[in-house]
């Protein structure tokens, strides 16, 4: 009798082992060597999520890995899997963002960045590395804020101090991600005049375009895409003409510079690009 209690015993001990390895060990070993194929360059990113089972495993196989992973580069490796995992990946990640390691964080905010719109939820962990002591994580982060879009309406007055507070980059990643978020972001309009009014180059043209796509354009705004049009730099007067093509129809006050361009700039390209922006502007009608 008591050896059938004890073989009894062991036999429930394996089987707890083994539904313990089918959960945990088994996805964790898998996990970890989808990150390290990654880490070598033998797969991308999208090719460790197909070998992981797809969004929605890959991302509950590296939940898994993550914490245990004591090397920053797999941790990095990992982040990158789960920005390919859509809103299966978005809580991982945003807890990823207080890692120790800076490159991890800002791993994690360029995933979330690529994950877009169903990254809203982690908005707010965004918003609070627009703080974070490594510049390259406040850039990430700012970008992922934009990437994220209207959804990230509520990180505007974070994205609206990093204006005034941030590096240059940072403030050019700022004020491009408010411009993204859209008319959502109209608290952040008298950030966005002040460095329209007292920067130059490409932070100014930065703020002028978020003013135009979140509604506040005007000549004002328009200016310093309408003087970059006359720059002696080719390159220049063409990434002017493409940025009012896109901001489009708002751009209308600066028809007449655009079609000064396309007639008479001395550089083919430009006046293709002038051109382009012109049927833009116009909203596609080319004026006819």
């Amino acid at each position: 009798m008591r050896r059938m209690v004890v073989r009894a015993a062991l036999a429930l001990a394996l089987a707890g082992l083994a539904v313990f390895a089918i959960l945990y060990v088994v996805p964790f070993l898998r996990a970890r060597s989808a990150v390290r194929a990654l880490a070598t360059g033998r797969i991308s990113p999208e090719r460790a999520a197909e070998r992981l089972g797809g969004p929605e495993p890959a991302a509950a196989r590296i939940g898994l890995y993550f914490p245990l992973a004591w090397q920053p580069v797999n941790r990095s490796q990992a982040a990158a899997v789960l920005g390919c995992c859509g809103s299966h990946g978005v809580g991982t990640l945003a807890d990823a963002l207080s890692d120790g390691d800076a490159g991890v964080r800002r791993s994690a905010a360029e995933a979330l960045g690529r994950i877009g719109p169903e990254a809203a939820s982690a908005a707010g962990a965004l918003a609070g590395r627009l703080e974070d002591p490594d510049p390259a994580v406040c850039q990430a982060a700012a970008g992922a804020l934009g990437l994220i879009g209207p959804d990230a309406r509520d990180a505007v007055g974070a994205l609206s101090a990093a204006l005034s507070n941030g590096s240059r980059e940072l403030r050019s990643a700022a004020a491009e991600s408010l411009g993204l978020i859209g008319r959502d972001a109209s608290a952040a309009v008298p950030a966005l005049v002040r460095v329209l009014r007292e920067s130059t180059g490409d932070l100014r043209i930065a703020a002028a375009v978020a003013l135009c796509r979140i509604g506040a354009g005007g000549r004002e705004v328009l200016a310093p895409l309408v003087e970059a049009l006359a720059n002696p730099d080719w390159q220049v007067r063409r990434d002017a003409a493409e940025t009012l093509g896109r901001i489009g129809p708002p751009a209308a006050p600066a028809l007449p510079a655009l079609e000064k361009a396309a007639r008479a700039d001395n550089i083919s390209d430009v006046r293709s690009a002038a051109a382009a922006a012109l049927l833009d502007v116009r909203g596609g009608s080319g004026g006819r």
